[in-house]
Formats: C-alpha cells, structure tokens, sequence
C-alpha cells in the first residue's frame, strides 16, 4: 500500500502547477507520510548492488571478470593457485571508502539495496565500532550472490562474489603461495 501513495504522491508532484490545480479542485488525497530516503530510491531503481555503489562518486572500485579469473588460472579455466571454489565465480566486484562520510554511505546504500531485494543474512559479527555482514541471494538457478560488508567507524568496504559457489567454498577460497 505504501507503493501505491509513493507512485500516487510521484506522479502528483510530476504535474504542472496548472494541471496540478485543476485536479487539487476535482479530488483529495490523504497520502501519509512515506518515510523513504532518496539513498533508499536510488538503491532501489538499480539492477544490481554493484551498479548502486557503482554511482557513489569518491570511492575506490575494482571489478575481475570470469576472463580474467580464468586468464589468471591459465589452462583449463582452473586456478591452480587456488584452494576452494575460486574457479567457480563468473566475477567479483569490490568497493572501498576511506572517508568517514563516504564510509558511512556506501554501508547505508549497501544496507538499504540488500534489505529492499530480500538478501539473506548468513553471519553477522559486531565488536564496537567494528562490523561484519555476509548476505547472500540466490540470483538465477544454482548462480548465488554473496556480499561481505565489513565496516569501522572512518572505512566501509563491500566485495561481491558472484558465481556457482556455496558458502563452504566461500568459506575455503584462498591463494596458495
């Protein structure tokens, strides 16, 4: 219901003033306060989270393609380097801010994507200041999303795994040197 008043309220406020007057006579409206930020719209209208903290401008982004992972495994599209699931993402995506305001930002656009597309909260750990968030979604068959959020009080960062991957091989990727 409350999309309804907020498309109702939109299209309202998109009329001229002229067009807008004629109707104020003809109809009343009791739209109630709709408590939505313009962060929580712009996450909204985007395709992916990585496309809402792509917009912030002043932060630091990195995004590896299944090509590139692939050319960093060399042949057979294996990463020989690589212990768990690593040669199973079609790509990572990850976002840094350094600045307190950015920071703050980037994890209330993050926040606000992940909550309004129904990501799952698979682990949380606070301590102080300090946290960390890992979400996933499922995002087509067998093709997950997983999204580790960690925060302090000045820096925020966000990387995506996106691929054929469960959390047991989220939980076991890493380099061998």
């Amino acid at each position: 219901m409350r999309k309804f008043y907020l498309i109702l309220a939109l299209l309202m406020s998109a009329l001229t003033s002229s067009a807008q007057t004629s109707y104020e006579g003809k109809m009343e409206f009791d739209i109630p306060e709709v408590g939505i930020t313009a962060s929580l719209l712009s996450a909204k209208a985007h395709a992916s989270l990585a496309d809402a903290l792509g917009e912030i401008e002043g932060i630091e982004s990195v995004y590896i393609s299944k090509d590139m992972l692939t050319m960093a495994g060399g042949k057979g599209g294996k990463m020989p380097l690589a212990i768990g699931g690593l040669d199973k993402l079609q790509c990572i995506y990850y976002f840094y801010a350094d600045d307190e305001g950015l920071a703050k930002k980037v994890k209330k656009v993050a926040k606000s994507y992940m909550k309004s597309h129904k990501y799952e909260k698979i682990m949380e750990q606070k301590e102080g200041n300090e946290m960390m968030n890992i979400h996933k979604k499922e995002v087509d068959k067998g093709l997950r999303e997983f999204v580790l959020l960690t925060s302090e009080e000045t820096e925020t960062s966000v990387i995506i795994y996106i691929g054929n991957i469960s959390f047991d091989d989220l939980k076991n990727m890493k380099v061998v040197k």
